[in-house]
């Protein structure tokens, strides 16, 4: 989890932590123009590890009503992923990623997808 946070702090995100805490803010409040975003979840059970929370940049929750203290972590993410991608759509943000890195994205997918691709890899670049 460690390098994982590192590594994304190199590449210009914030670690924001799902979870309701005393200093957090409503998904719909995150500001958008302070840039890239990792979000992190946490299980119903147990939450995140402190290790999370004591790297968190930011604190985000989800305004719930009723009896509910958590959701389950995919219809967390759904949520979280919807309220941000919606707002997005809405603002002057250049959020897309460039070709180069959707290339890349592509690139990594189809390695994990293909049975084998390494030894396919090798051949390619061998000749």
């Amino acid at each position: 989890t460690q390098a994982t946070i590192d590594q994304l702090r190199a590449e210009g995100y914030r670690i924001l932590a799902t979870t309701p805490h005393a200093n957090d803010i409503f998904v719909d409040d995150i500001d958008l123009e302070k840039g890239k975003m990792a979000f992190f979840f946490g299980t119903e059970l147990t939450g995140l590890s402190d290790l999370v929370i004591g790297q968190a940049d930011e604190f985000v929750k989800i305004p719930m009503y009723g009896f509910t203290e958590s959701l389950n972590v995919s219809v967390c993410a759904a949520i979280t992923m919807y309220s941000v991608t919606r707002r997005l759509r809405g603002s002057g943000i250049d959020w897309h990623l460039s070709d180069r890195a959707k290339d890349e994205i592509l690139f990594k997918w189809y390695k994990n997808a293909i049975k084998a691709s390494g030894e396919i890899l090798e051949r390619f670049n061998g000749e």
